[in-house]
Order: structure tokens, then sequence, then C-alpha cells
């Protein structure tokens, strides 16, 4: 019988850097990365189709003697009970990378990130909201987003919906809150019903030693905080086992929903 190890690896997709032809140590030393990340997603032990969708990228930007460089990070989930979620969030998070990289400009010019970042969810709902004009109302379609950019010692977030992003240390702390209504546990907030979509967005520090973790419900609906702190902390150094531990624990729970989760690591000073 195999694992839920062996189930999940398959859908792992970790970054790595620095590798291939060995350098001096003082050269390695001195290119050696400032984080690293890994990412991961998984339907779960109920649902049919996985309709999260995320992405995490390193990109660098250079134009006229100006240089900056960041890691975006998206988490979508598509809201259950409506038509095609699994396409919501993969529009959320392609428009918004998409938006994100064409108009690095803006960046360049030193337009603070979260105001980059804000426009680019509202350019994914426009596009989940034309895709949704060309239907019936019956098969609309719709998705929680959660952007974040990191960029030197510093994260940059804007968020709708109910994933969860966290920083993690000697103690777990929550980075924003949800948009579910505790008693119905209905999404007031999301991407392709409304034409302005509530926000909250914000800025904070990252220190050498942090995880930043981003998930979807299907992870902090079956794992509590505690449980989440412990396995980031044994296996902190390496995002993709604690990206794999977590997975494990979600399933090990029942796994009754999508799971996505990224895990991005502060190596050493930004």
């Amino acid at each position: 019988m195999k694992s839920n190890s062996d189930t999940v690896r398959r859908f792992i997709n970790r970054k790595k850097r620095n590798e291939g032809k060995s350098k001096p140590e003082e050269v390695v030393e001195a290119v050696r990365p400032k984080y690293i990340f890994s990412s991961i997603t998984h339907a779960g032990k109920v649902r049919e189709n996985n309709e999260d969708c995320l992405i995490v990228s390193e990109n660098r930007f250079h134009a006229e003697n100006r240089d900056i460089s960041s890691i975006f990070a998206a988490v979508a989930d598509g809201l259950g009970g409506m038509k095609d979620g699994e396409k919501a969030s993969y529009m959320a998070v392609t428009r918004a990378f998409a938006y994100f990289i064409e108009n690095a400009s803006f960046l360049l010019d030193g337009v603070p990130y979260d105001k980059v970042l804000v426009k680019a969810l509202n350019r994914a709902n426009i596009s989940i909201r034309e895709s949704n004009g060309k239907k019936e109302q019956d098969d609309h379609m719709a998705t929680t987003l959660t952007l974040v950019a990191v960029s030197g010692d510093r994260g940059y977030f804007v968020h709708s919906g109910d994933c969860t992003i966290m920083r993690v240390n000697s103690r777990i702390e929550s980075i924003n809150r949800s948009h579910r209504m505790p008693k119905t546990n209905q999404i007031y907030s999301c991407l392709g019903i409304t034409e302005e979509v509530e926000v909250d967005t914000g800025e904070f520090k990252i220190s050498s030693g942090d995880t930043i973790l981003m998930c979807s419900d299907g992870l902090t609906d079956m794992v509590t905080s505690g449980e989440i702190k412990s396995i980031v902390s044994e296996f902190r150094n390496d995002p993709e086992k604690v990206c794999i531990s977590l997975v494990e624990a979600a399933l090990n729970k029942g796994g009754r929903d999508n799971i996505s989760i990224i895990d991005i690591y502060c190596t050493g000073n930004p």
C-alpha cells in the first residue's frame, strides 16, 4: 500500500537554486539564497476535483540601472457550490501573476508592492467577471485569492476570501483575517461576483529563520495551529518536507477539502 507521502510527492513543485558546478566557499556564501520555497496542492480524500490553484515564482527586474528582485506567491480556492471552481482559481492566479510581471515598471518606479498587488487582484476579478458575463447566471464561477510579494526583509499582501497567511518562528501568527462568516461559514468577499472586491492589504517584516506559510482552508480546517507550528519547526529549513508533512497531517485528519500550501523560508538576513 502506498503511503500518503507516496501520494503527495507527485504534486510537489519545489524551487531549487545554486545547484550544479561547485564554487569556492566564499563565492557560494556570497550568492547563497536569502529565501527558499516550495509548494504543493492535493485534492484531499473527499473532493473529486481539486479547485485550488497556486503559483510561486522568484522574479528579478532590471532597467536603466534600477534592479529589484522579489518572490510572487498566490493561492486561490474556487468556491464550492458554484460551477468551474478550478477554472476560476486558475484564472485568478494566472491573471494576477501576468499583471504583476507585465507591470514591473511600477515597482521599478517606486510604486508600493501592495498597490501593485491590489491592481493585480482587480485584474483577475475583471477577467472572471468577463467570463461569467458570457454564461447563464447558474453557471457563474467565483474564487478566493490571496497574493503575497516578498522583497528584501518585507512581505506585502492583498487578500480576498479565507486562505491564510502565517508567519512561523518561535511562535505562529496569522498575517491576514478570514472573510468567512463564523455562524454561516459563508465567504463574504471573493472574486467573480461583484465589480468591487472587498480586500485586506498589509505589510509585514521578515527576519532570518522566519517561515511564511500560505494555505487554503483545506489545511487550517483540519490541522491546528499548534500542529502546524510543530511541523514547520521540525523541518524549518526544508520547505519541501514541510509541505509534504502538512498535507499528510491534513489527510490523516480526513482530508475533507482540497489542500494547497506555499512555504517561503528566510535562510539569512534579507
